[in-house]
């Protein structure tokens, strides 16, 4: 085995590793994690068999097989911005979302605290106006003389 297998191994090991401990973490999806485990996997698999990526590349007609290692990383890479892309616009609609909805509850609530003052408000008016009313008449229902 060359120190190329070796290192492509251990990379994919590492890979295989990330992956498994960011999932259990919950830092991760499920989707996610499938498509990181499948990189992992072909990582493993061209440094066991190195002379596959040989066969597929005299298969597809490329004479050069470094362009095929090339052209299968940058569809990779094209897929991943692709779907990061498409999270992102996801989750973009869902904070617009979540901003308009919080924007009517804080709107609500601000409402029921200005009702809610004029309630308090109103009541205390009664009260005071009970008290005194009180103060002016007498518990038989007579108008309590004027001090003076």
């Amino acid at each position: 085995m060359s120190i190329t297998q070796i290192f492509s191994i251990i990379v994919s090991a590492i890979v295989f590793f990330t992956v498994i401990r960011t999932l259990m973490k919950n830092k991760l999806d499920e989707s996610n994690s499938i498509f990181w485990l499948l990189i992992g996997s072909l990582i493993f698999v061209t440094a066991v068999f190195p002379n596959i990526v040989d066969r597929i590349a005299w298969w597809l007609h490329i004479d050069y097989t470094p362009t095929l290692l090339f052209l299968v990383s940058s569809v990779l890479l094209f897929l991943i911005c692709f779907k990061s892309s498409m999270d992102i616009s996801r989750l973009d609609a869902r904070v617009t979302e979540l901003a308009i909805s919080y924007s009517i509850i804080h709107e609500e609530n601000h409402q029921l605290k200005l009702k809610l003052a004029a309630y308090e408000e109103n009541h205390q008016l009664k009260l005071m106006l009970a008290a005194y009313e009180n103060e002016l008449v007498s518990p038989g229902g007579c108008l309590k003389p004027e001090d003076g």
